[in-house]
Parts: C-alpha cells; sequence; structure tokens
C-alpha cells in the first residue's frame, strides 16, 4: 500500500505521469545521483526529444527509425537481451473459430510470413528470427531447431491440404506498445499473410488490455501478440504458465505435452528440467502454436551524462553507472 523499494533508490512520490525517488542511504550500492525521476511519455517522438534535448538521460523502447537521429547526435545505443521471444498467438480452443485448431493452418502462416525481412529490414539486424518459444539463453532453448522458412508456396499447400485453400479472415489484437513490436511490423505480417490468401485484421490494443486479457481471457480476435517470457529466472518453462493447460481460461491446451510440462516445473535438479523444456519448445515448434518472430532485444538511448551504462534486461544496474555533472 505505500511502497518504497529496497534498491539504491525509495520512492517519495508517484503519479500517473511522474515516480520521484531520492537516494536510498541504508542501499548496499550507492547510487549515481541523489534524485532520480521515471517520466511516462507516452508518445515515441516526445522521447525522443527529450533524450536528445538533454531533458532525459536514458530512453527506453527506441525505434529502430530513431537510432540514426541518435547516434547522430552524439549519444550511443545500448541494447541488452530480454530472454523473450515474441509472436503471435493463435487462440485454438475456441470451437467458433476451427481454423486455428488445424496443424497445417498454423504451420501455413509461420511459412508465409518473411522474419528475415522483418528482423533485417524493420528492426535493423539487431535480434533474428525465432523458432520456439526459448529465446537464445534461455534454459529450454534448442538451438537445433530451425525457424520455418519463408516459403508462400508450401503455406499455400499447406492451407489447400487443411481445407482453406480459398484462404480465410481473422482479427489479431496487437499489443504495438511492447518493445520491439510496432505498427510497421504488423502492416508487413498482414501483407505476408494476404499473398497466400489469408486477412489478417489488425486490432491494436494497449499492454494494460493485454494484462487484462491474460486474466480473463475475453481476447478481441482469434489471435493476439504477446511474448513467451522467461524473464527473470531465464526458464522458459516459466512461460509455460500462461501458454499451456495450466491457465485458468487458455488459448493453448495440449494434453499430450502437458505431463512434460508438470514434471519440467517440479522437476529438481537442472540437467532434467532443461531436457523437459527443450521437449517442450520442439513440441511447440512442430504444432506451430503460434507465429514465432524473434527474440526480444531491448534498446536504450543513452544522454551524454550517463556513464558505464549497465542493465540485465529491463532492469537498470543502477550502483553500477556514474553521472557527469
Amino acid at each position: 500500500r505505500n511502497p518504497i523499494g529496497s534498491g539504491p533508490y525509495a520512492l517519495e512520490r508517484w503519479t500517473p505521469a511522474r515516480a520521484t525517488f531520492k537516494a536510498n542511504p541504508y542501499a548496499w550500492n550507492k547510487p549515481p545521483s541523489e534524485k532520480l525521476e521515471i517520466l511516462a511519455i507516452a508518445e515515441q517522438t516526445s522521447r525522443l526529444q527529450a533524450l536528445l534535448s538533454g531533458v532525459i538521460d536514458i530512453k527506453t523502447s527506441v525505434d529502430p527509425a530513431d537510432r540514426e537521429r541518435i547516434t547522430g547526435s552524439g549519444n550511443p545505443i545500448q541494447k541488452t537481451p530480454f530472454a523473450n521471444t515474441i509472436g503471435m498467438m493463435f487462440v485454438t480452443t475456441r470451437n467458433d473459430f476451427p481454423a486455428f485448431q488445424a496443424k497445417r493452418v498454423r504451420q501455413a502462416i509461420n511459412y508465409a510470413v518473411n522474419r528475415e525481412a522483418v528482423t533485417q529490414v524493420l528492426l535493423g539486424g539487431i535480434t533474428e528470427p525465432s523458432a520456439q518459444p526459448a529465446a537464445k539463453g534461455v534454459i529450454g532453448h534448442d538451438p537445433s531447431i530451425a525457424p520455418y522458412p519463408y516459403d508462400p508456396a508450401k503455406a499455400k499447400a499447406l492451407l489447400a491440404e487443411a481445407g482453406y485453400g480459398s484462404g480465410f479472415t481473422f482479427e489479431a489484437a496487437f499489443t504495438t506498445e511492447l518493445s520491439m513490436l510496432n505498427p510497421t511490423i504488423a502492416q508487413q505480417v498482414a501483407v505476408d499473410l494476404a499473398s497466400v490468401g489469408i486477412t489478417m485484421r489488425i486490432q491494436p490494443q494497449t499492454t494494460a488490455q493485454t494484462r487484462n486479457n491474460y486474466y480473463d481471457g475475453a481476447w478481441r480476435g482469434q489471435a493476439f501478440t504477446t511474448t513467451y517470457n522467461a524473464d527473470p529466472t531465464g526458464d522458459a518453462l516459466r512461460a509455460m504458465r500462461f501458454h499451456s493447460c495450466l491457465h485458468p481460461k487458455p488459448w493453448v491446451c495440449d494434453a499430450a505435452i502437458q505431463p512434460a510440462i508438470d514434471a519440467g516445473l517440479a522437476a529438481g535438479d537442472l540437467a532434467t528440467r532443461r531436457a523437459l523444456a527443450e521437449k517442450v519448445s520442439r513440441h511447440y515448434h512442430e504444432e506451430a502454436y503460434a507465429l514465432f518472430l524473434y527474440d526480444a532485444v531491448l534498446v536504450f538511448g543513452v544522454g551524454p551524462r550517463v556513464n558505464n551504462f549497465a542493465a540485465v534486461s529491463n532492469r537498470f544496474l543502477y550502483g553500477e553507472m556514474e553521472l557527469a555533472e
């Protein structure tokens, strides 16, 4: 009810637009300044201008289009892996929409999307296409699993085999506030799917709406974007609490793989847990329960006053940073 904080800073005041902190005299890692302010600046352009003008020292969620402007002004770009795989999840538990209950349809969508174009062009090459629900470096990542290749002809053939040779239409809720998931990427996915006869209607939604939907299961369409989130434990099975039969209102529930998920979560030794997690990753790849897009990478813009910028995932290591006057 009255949060203070146990790290290098203690909370002084909280408003919807700004959180103000003061240095915590009891912290073992001394903060780089006596004060810290975290600003909620909703608009991307405003955040960029705040960094370039020196109003803020660190900008989160740097858009690929803004990187050259930041580096051109003399400010560095810093990036860090986030232990997340970003994808579009198919709601397979809705009997009123049987298309995504067909494995060939889900696989067809994975063949239809050009991930290389997304990662290399739209994301500037800072990450790579994904093939599974476990990001690189995460327990459960199987390096032998290759991403689905871009093969529109294969996608059309699979759709025809599944009885959807004439295509179909579906709605996808895109959380475009997600780091590295901007509206341009959503449009590119829609264009690629249209080329094989699938119409995807994009329904933008906020991160708050996505989180609410996690718990009440009231998805706006037949698919939605989110992450297989292994942060902060670095264990892919963490995400399976949401992406399996364990969820109270699941969008995917596969009885064949659920015993491996349950056993992995209960395993007491790392080798057993890793083996079971990799088995789950292989199964989810083969069944194509999501359009696997790419591993998340957090990109920060850093102002000239900050030295020794340090972060692990989305957590700043203030005790390692220095702030010039």
